[in-house]
């Protein structure tokens, strides 16, 4: 029965992760990338990524890298954990130069002999 001192509590351990694993992210060498690994929780979740390159691992829900090179190429993964469990996300990053470049060169012209 309910009284005015009586305190009733209804939580449930959930981890959800959104949105899917998205398609290949294409990104212009020295662009900054952001990726978002957004997740709900309870209990709070925690944050692990792990790097294509040799780079230390990064505890965030949001990665950024100021200026994406070739080296940055590659499948991102971030884990997120709680008590309930773990779930991963898949970031698959493909890094493109630009289109067009113009080299320093001698000009080219043809011999009329």
């Amino acid at each position: 029965m309910w009284s005015p001192n009586t305190v009733q509590i209804s939580a449930s351990n959930y981890l959800t992760i959104e949105p899917p694993n998205p398609d290949v992210i294409t990104i212009t060498e020295g662009d900054t990338l952001h990726l978002n690994c957004s997740s709900v929780g309870n209990p709070s979740p925690s944050y692990t990524w792990t790097l294509p390159t040799n780079s230390p691992s990064y505890s965030g829900s949001v990665l950024t890298i100021k200026s994406v090179g070739f080296e940055h190429e590659g499948q991102y993964i971030c884990t997120v954990s709680n008590t309930v469990g773990t779930v991963t996300k898949e970031f698959n990053i493909d890094v493109q130069g630009e289109c067009c470049q113009i080299l320093p060169g001698k000009r080219v012209t043809e011999d009329q002999s």
